[in-house]
């Protein structure tokens, strides 16, 4: 070659001009986190496909340098090409193709937000329990219990009331001429 001008970047890298003092600069850069170039060409980096990333990888020379963010599951094969978010129920921890994990049993996820850890799991009206990676029972409220809404865990039926069924939201008050202690 004769010329800066006709060098050309390798996969991995972009192509970039800087002024310094007067003098323009031609230089190859590693594609960002996120972007990856799979050619030997002058041009800019191409961004993975949505909610997908190529974690910290720096110049990253192929597509499959991109994995389904944490809380989306898919494939980006020619033929899928789609990370998708996982569904009610389910969270993801990690990058990568693999499925989504289910929430332990009397459990869900809710609607807001993207499912990343367990703790995006919580127990279903009725049960009552922490979700933690050591910790990850939801378990119904005893008779004699309800599920206090506002407070998201079981309290005692106060006096006059009763709770003969397990998971209830509400206390019954005792029959007329009754009372419980």
């Amino acid at each position: 070659r004769t010329s800066v001008d006709q060098c050309i970047c390798g996969p991995g890298y972009s192509h970039s001009f800087t002024s310094e003092n007067g003098t323009f600069v031609s230089s190859c850069h590693a594609c960002a986190t996120g972007r990856y170039k799979d050619t030997r060409a002058n041009q800019d980096c191409t961004t993975c496909p949505a909610n997908s990333n190529t974690g910290i990888a720096e110049g990253s020379a192929t597509r499959d340098a991109c994995l389904c963010n944490p809380g989306f599951t898919g494939s980006l094969a020619p033929e899928a090409s789609a990370c998708l978010s996982c569904p009610a129920a389910t969270y993801k921890d990690s990058s990568g193709e693999a499925d989504c994990t289910s929430c332990p049993q009397n459990s869900n996820t809710d609607a807001n937000g993207v499912p990343t850890s367990i703790e995006a799991c919580s127990c279903e009206i009725g049960y009552s329990g922490q979700l933690t990676e050591t910790t990850s029972v939801c378990t119904a409220c005893p008779t004699g219990q309800y599920y206090d809404t506002a407070t998201k865990s079981c309290d005692e039926c106060g006096p006059g009331t009763y709770q003969d069924l397990p998971a209830q939201i509400v206390c019954s008050d005792c029959p007329a001429g009754q009372s419980q202690p």
